[in-house]
């Protein structure tokens, strides 16, 4: 028997109903993984940027020079503050002038090396931090707000412990590291120096950079590290080096760091170098622009 219009209407109003019940639940659906996905780069996005390294034992060249374990309190007047794990790296040579060395992302000696054996080849003492859940420093898991209080900290030990001035104490930086250095330069506006090393000029920038996060909305970043801004800020004098084969962080960004700084400043590139093998590569040169910037910072006057 053929179907009345009244039943085709209802089953033509029910099926449109139902398609209309379906979208709404796929709606639904990738509304809340949307939301979810937001939730989930909001809470987790520290750990997209830090990668703490395990603790590792010393290289071998870095024994030679003695250094000492040493751990200081994130609060020193709190009886219970957690505390900081560190290497304190004495010289006995001649300069007047100590390094606080801040690290990159994963922090490994591996990466950090050749750094040091540089820096203490000039002389320099260096006191090289181990952020909150790295080495064996203990968590929380580190962010940006905590990794600046750490470094402040550390400022705070060198006064407290080692008799070390702020205006003796250059801060040396490594990628990340040298975001954090631009903001211990706005809260100690009396450091010597700052050398900052292959680091970028925003976490903004680096989203664009590595286009994969480039659609993470600006609202939705809080772990923003905006070194740009902050050298705007500080009349700190800083040196900036970066390898012109860089594919980690562009030299284009050092150069953009350059241009911003406030203070005293110095560029270094070399061109065959990349993000962890600069001192190596550059061996001498890397020495004498460290030398030519402890020159400049000498011959300013103290306040």
């Amino acid at each position: 028997m053929p179907m009345s219009r009244l039943q085709s209407g209802i089953c033509g109003n029910l099926l449109s109903s139902l398609m209309l019940r379906s979208l709404l639940l796929i709606l639904l659906g990738l509304g809340i993984a949307v939301l979810l996905l937001l939730a989930g780069i909001w809470i987790g996005q520290s750990r997209l940027i830090f990668r703490p390294a395990k603790d590792e034992p010393l290289p071998k060249a870095l024994l030679e020079y003695q250094p000492e374990e040493v751990w200081m309190a994130l609060q020193p007047q709190a009886a219970r503050s957690p505390r900081l794990q560190a290497w304190w790296f004495p010289n006995q040579g001649a300069t007047p002038w100590t390094v606080l060395y801040l690290h990159g992302v994963r922090g490994r000696w591996a990466d950090t090396e050749d750094r040091l054996l540089q820096l203490l080849s000039l002389g320099l003492s260096v006191l090289v931090l181990q952020y909150r859940g790295y080495g064996r420093s203990p968590g929380p898991f580190p962010n940006e707000r905590r990794v600046y209080a750490d470094a402040e900290a550390a400022v705070t030990y060198l006064a407290q412990e080692r008799a070390i001035p702020s205006d003796r104490l250059l801060v040396c930086g490594h990628s990340l590291g040298g975001a954090i250095a631009a903001e211990l330069a706005n809260r100690q506006p009396k450091l010597a120096g700052l050398i900052l090393e292959g680091s970028f000029s925003s976490m903004r920038a680096m989203t664009q950079y590595r286009r994969r996060f480039a659609w993470i909305p600006n609202w939705l970043l809080h772990q923003r590290f905006d070194t740009l801004a902050k050298l705007r800020q500080s009349s700190v004098p800083v040196l900036i080096l970066h390898g012109e084969a860089d594919t980690e962080v562009p030299a284009l960004m050092s150069e953009a760091l350059f241009l911003a700084a406030a203070g005293p400043k110095q560029l270094c590139q070399i061109p065959e170098a990349g993000h962890n093998d600069l001192p190596k590569l550059a061996g001498d040169r890397y020495r004498q622009a460290i030398q030519r910037f402890l020159d400049l910072v000498a011959a300013r006057p103290r306040t």
